[in-house]
């Protein structure tokens, strides 16, 4: 069964979002942790042992994700607050996690990156990036579930597990880890498919213009 829910058209331009990421800090509920846009806990489920990138499958590619929330269900939870400072501290959540970007390259030779950009309300943008290698784990329906193993600069490796779930073979959506209260207002990142990148034809040498 497809999952309908409505999607931003993304107009954003994939090369400027390369260059950036999203990084550390400490995490508090108004303030969604910006590795928690880009990480799950390294102590993933038990999985069968997946091969390696499955060329096949339509996660495949480039991608380009946006902070998406249910805009009925974050008025609910507003209307069953009664302390202003709790629907400024659900508002502040909502502002930052809004501002999240996430870039996503799942290559056909197995490897990946991940860019992702968050702005807590009143701070400076974050930025972290994520490569190593990725592989298809298990995938059931509209569901797949993604292993993948970073590479740290200090040479180590961490392999985490992510679940997204397809809506069609152009979109897909990941719900992070959240506060209790954006998880309440459907809070999740719906990623678009972005045409790869053309190209740039090779410089004739000069032998080839002999």
């Amino acid at each position: 069964m497809k999952i309908g829910i409505p999607v931003v058209l993304f107009t954003f331009v994939v090369s400027s979002l390369w260059l950036t990421g999203c990084g550390g800090g400490d995490s508090n509920e108004a303030t969604p942790a910006p590795a928690e846009a880009t990480s799950t806990t390294s102590s993933g489920p038990e999985q069968q042992q997946g091969s390696v990138a499955d060329q096949s499958h339509p996660i495949t590619g480039l991608w380009l994700g946006a902070a998406y929330i249910e805009d009925e269900k974050l008025q609910a939870k507003l209307d069953s607050l009664n302390d202003d400072a709790a629907k400024q501290n659900l508002m502040n959540q909502v502002r930052t996690f809004k501002s999240m970007l996430v870039g996503a390259d799942f290559a056909n030779d197995g490897s990946y990156t991940l860019d992702a950009e968050i702005t807590p309300v009143g701070g400076q943008p974050a930025r972290q990036q994520s490569v190593g290698q990725w592989e298809i784990s298990s995938a059931v329906d509209e569901m797949v579930m993604v292993k993948s193993t970073e590479s740290r600069q200090d040479g180590s490796t961490e392999e985490t597990f992510k679940q997204y779930n397809f809506i069609d073979n152009d979109h897909f959506y990941w719900i992070p880890k959240l506060s209790e209260d954006l998880q309440a207002c459907d809070a999740m990142v719906v990623f678009e498919r972005q045409a790869q990148p053309a190209k740039t034809a090779a410089e004739p040498s000069q032998n080839d213009l002999r």
